[in-house]
């Protein structure tokens, strides 16, 4: 290995098929959430690992309903 890296690990409920393509929904500043691809790597336990796709800090929709589409506004629940 040439360097050490972290472990990106997201909740499996947050990651989306939409056909072949696998993704999430990342919230951008002005809460739209937006779909982006990610590759993802290994599952272990309730998380999924992700490879690429999903910069650090980002935020995304951890459990999007089924009828989500991509532009919509989101609410940040505390």
């Amino acid at each position: 290995p040439l360097e050490d890296s972290a472990m990106m690990l997201i909740p499996a409920s947050a990651v989306v098929a939409q056909g072949q393509l696998t993704g999430l929904f990342r919230v951008d500043a002005d809460g739209i959430a937006r779909f982006r691809l990610i590759r993802t790597g290994r599952r272990i336990n309730d998380s999924v690992e992700v490879l690429s796709g999903l910069p650090d800090g980002s935020r995304y929709v951890p459990a999007p309903p089924p009828d989500m589409a991509d532009g919509v506004r989101v609410e940040v629940a505390s």
